[in-house]
């Protein structure tokens, strides 16, 4: 029987930890591989990413556990054994409640007014930042007019001078 790699990698685990010194070992050696690479600069911790790269590698780890969350029900689901069959006294009795309640009607409407707030604060500032780069640009042409109108200044002057 040829084993996957996946299969090999579980089996040497399950061995290595029948054995306790050899698993602190085998732990002790992943920490300072840890540490080493830390150094390097291969592994980037997130508190030295910029706030735009947290938010990404924040949202990442925030879908990848929802993945793992729905994997894990679903293996649930599927070594659960089905429930019994309903007797005819139970039929009269009400349903049983959801196991996960529903957001209340407030909840989402404070949810859809803070999207709403923060799509506004967003877009503001997106107006405000163009207007401050219109008023830079001008503030720069304005500058550069004066500092032409200087020098053009000083030669007139100084061919006054020579002039006379």
């Amino acid at each position: 029987m040829v084993l996957t790699t996946k299969e090999r990698q579980r089996r040497f685990r399950e061995r290595l930890k029948q054995d306790p010194e050899r698993y602190e070992e085998f732990k002790q050696k992943m920490r300072q591989r840890y540490h080493d690479q830390k150094a390097a600069g291969k592994i980037t911790l997130i508190d030295t990413k910029s706030e735009r790269n947290k938010r990404s590698q924040r949202k990442y780890w925030r879908q990848q556990k929802r993945k793992q969350r729905s994997r894990q029900k679903d293996l649930e689901k599927e070594l659960t054994p089905p429930s019994s069959p309903s007797t005819p006294a139970s039929r009269d009795q009400e349903p049983p409640a959801p196991s996960r309640p529903q957001p209340s009607r407030q909840k989402e409407q404070s949810k859809r007014e803070r999207k709403r707030k923060d799509a506004k604060c967003y877009r503001d500032k997106n107006s405000l930042q163009i207007k401050l780069d219109s008023a830079n640009k001008k503030l720069a042409m304005y500058r550069k007019r004066i500092q032409r109108m200087k020098d053009a200044l000083s030669l007139f002057v100084c061919l006054i001078g020579f002039l006379t």
